[in-house]
Order: structure tokens, then C-alpha cells, then sequence
């Protein structure tokens, strides 16, 4: 019952929509021609080739550095365990040196003599 009563007021809706369309009317329309379509097309293919290739481009030149850190980081680190070894050997070889009995056999062969008893001197400023 209610729908009925609608029935008049919508078909005058639909109306009024189709006055205030913005779409034109087919008279008024013409065929873009084929040639500008295809040269569009070829445009926009071209500028999709040259992002493309672009962004290839940034990719590839980004992977290289990242490739070239990569080795030199290698490179450190490898530079790093060499020297970590040489101090190493120097400690070792100091501690062999400064060791007590080492340096008694430096001495002889110096020609020092160890001392049997110390002897101080006493100086007085009296």
C-alpha cells in the first residue's frame, strides 16, 4: 500500500535526475580518432619502459654498494682477528722476557753478580 503511493513521486525523481544528468547527449560526442589513441598508448608504455628501467637501475647501483660494504666489512674484520693475534704474541712473548728467571740468565750473561747480602748507606745531614 505504501509502495503504491510512492509510485508517482519516484517516477517524477527519475525525471528530474535525467534533466540534471551531466552526461551529453550523443549528438554532441565524437570518436577520438585511432591514431591519437595509439600514440597515447605508445607514450605511456614508453614512460612505464623508462620508470622500469630506472628503477632497475637504482636497484642495481644499490646492490653493488651494498655488495662492496659487505667485502670491506670482510676485510676489517679479518684485519681485526690478525691484529688480535699479533698483540697476543707480543704479550706472550713480553711475559716470557719480563719473567723472573729470564731476566736473572740476562744478567749473568751480562756479567752481573747477585748480590748476597744488601748493604745500605746512611746518610745523616746533621
Amino acid at each position: 500500500m505504501a509502495i503504491r503511493e510512492l509510485g508517482p513521486a519516484t517516477t517524477r525523481r527519475v525525471a528530474q535526475v535525467r534533466r540534471l544528468s551531466l552526461v551529453a547527449p550523443l549528438s554532441t560526442l565524437s570518436l577520438a580518432s585511432l591514431t591519437d589513441a595509439k600514440r597515447d598508448s605508445k607514450n605511456f608504455v614508453m614512460i612505464c619502459v623508462a620508470i622500469a628501467t630506472a628503477g632497475l637501475m637504482a636497484m642495481f647501483t644499490l646492490n653493488i654498494a651494498l655488495t662492496e660494504g659487505a667485502f670491506t666489512v670482510r676485510a676489517l674484520k679479518l684485519e681485526v682477528i690478525e691484529m688480535k693475534e699479533l698483540r697476543q704474541a707480543a704479550l706472550t712473548e713480553l711475559a716470557y722476557v719480563s719473567s723472573p728467571d729470564r731476566l736473572a740468565r740476562s744478567a749473568e750473561m751480562l756479567g752481573m753478580v747477585a748480590s748476597g747480602s744488601p748493604r745500605f748507606i746512611e746518610i745523616n745531614d746533621r
